[in-house]
């Protein structure tokens, strides 16, 4: 298996939710560790994005998940919320331009496994952290 490489001072971390809504308050405690760490914390627009229960539309989520990914200076990539929403993009994400060592893929600030890292298992590694 290929791991991740360490996240070095002044790397950066993307926030989004993949699935259910959550505020910029929510995510304080987890800002701050990461800033602790010396890290820079980038927030998605899926961030206070509001679609019913879910963090904007799907195509909203899909699109900023995407961008993430795919962004060169994006190290890793941290899903605030996961759950159903994600079931409803996962076959929408393009996973090709994310490749390690040179990305880190952390996930899920709460304790539940999803469609993301069943679905992604087996094509892509990545480092499943519980927070």
């Amino acid at each position: 298996m290929i791991s991740p490489n360490y996240l070095k001072e002044g790397a950066t971390v993307a926030i989004v939710s993949t699935a259910r809504k959550i505020s910029k308050k929510e995510l304080i405690p987890a800002i701050t560790i990461l800033k602790k760490w010396g890290l820079k914390v980038v927030l998605g627009k899926s961030i206070e994005a509001e679609e019913h229960q879910f963090a904007g539309n799907d195509k909203l989520r899909t699109s900023d998940f995407q961008a993430m990914l795919d962004h060169p200076g994006i190290d890793a990539v941290w899903c605030a919320r996961g759950g159903y929403g994600t079931v409803r993009i996962i076959d929408d994400l393009d996973f090709t331009k994310f490749s390690f060592p040179s990305a880190s893929f952390i996930r899920d600030l709460e304790d539940n496994p999803d469609a993301l890292t069943l679905e992604k298992a087996q094509s892509i590694s990545f480092l499943v952290i519980k927070v």
